[in-house]
């Protein structure tokens, strides 16, 4: 385990130093998803708010609570995906190669690539929460203790995820389709900008693949409702296994496939 943990750790550290030492990178992250959310706030104010009453979105303060609850949601997930992105860089470097050659964990080096990505955007969560409950209009300890829990869920489900998306970008060199793959269809369906009851069945279905849409049902609820549905955490808790389970034998395929058929210029 104190192997792991430092696998996790040099990791961690490695994507700082590399992606995030500069500025402007931090100017990006803040402008980025509030632009996201104005964008997406006018296209929803062009129509007549009083259809979305049924899905639980019945003034501009919910409206605007849905959409900051899915930019946020939405952006951690994105970091991950985007740091399994800057995987390509490591092959062209050749630092890829080095880490495969090593003794560390396959499994805490994507962990460790995913956390060195969702890091860095603790504290975009600490200011959506505070705009949301400006226009919540409450704030009492139940509901800071949910949001903690809410928060640390979150980051436990984007870390999963990522490491999926790293383990898979081990094995294909064309990282722009599979970037395609993870980041537009899950923003689709997993309720970061239309609510999941809007869509037909077949989409709703699609929709529970993702880790993604269980956490935000599970945010939106503590918001709004101030409560937990076990139900869902249970949905969520399993479908975060099954991530787990599949990245655990893509990297064990990648790593055959590159001893099978590589050399010591695997990629």
């Amino acid at each position: 385990m104190l192997r792991f943990i430092r696998v996790c750790k040099g990791e961690m550290i490695k994507q700082g130093q590399n992606y995030y030492n500069t500025w402007q990178t931090y100017i990006s992250l803040v402008l980025w998803p509030i632009i996201n959310s104005i964008v997406t706030y006018f296209i929803y104010n062009t129509f007549d708010l009083s259809n979305l009453e049924k899905y639980g979105i019945d003034s501009a303060n919910s409206l605007l609570i849905f959409i900051f609850t899915g930019t946020l949601g939405y952006n951690c997930f994105w970091a991950m995906v985007q740091s399994a992105l800057f995987m390509q860089n490591e092959r062209e470097n050749g630092t890829m190669e080095i880490i495969l050659l090593s003794p560390a964990n396959r499994l805490a080096m994507v962990y460790g690539r995913a956390l060195g990505g969702i890091i860095q955007n603790i504290w975009m969560f600490i200011f959506f929460v505070c705009v949301i409950f400006i226009l919540n209009g409450t704030l009492n300890l139940v509901q800071i203790m949910l949001l903690v829990i809410a928060f640390i869920i979150l980051v436990i489900s984007a870390v999963i995820w990522g490491g999926l998306v790293n383990a898979i970008f081990l094995i294909s060199r064309d990282t722009s389709f599979w970037f395609d793959i993870f980041d537009s269809p899950m923003e689709l369906f997993s309720g970061v900008k239309v609510p999941i009851a809007a869509f037909p069945l077949i989409c709703r279905i699609v929709s529970y693949i993702y880790p993604l849409t269980y956490c935000l049902i599970i945010i939106r609820s503590i918001i709004i409702n101030q409560k937990v549905e076990i139900g869902n955490v249970i949905a969520l808790i399993g479908i975060l296994i099954l991530v787990i389970l599949i990245t655990i034998l893509i990297l064990a395929f990648a790593e055959y496939r590159n001893r099978k058929t590589g050399n010591l210029q695997m990629y």
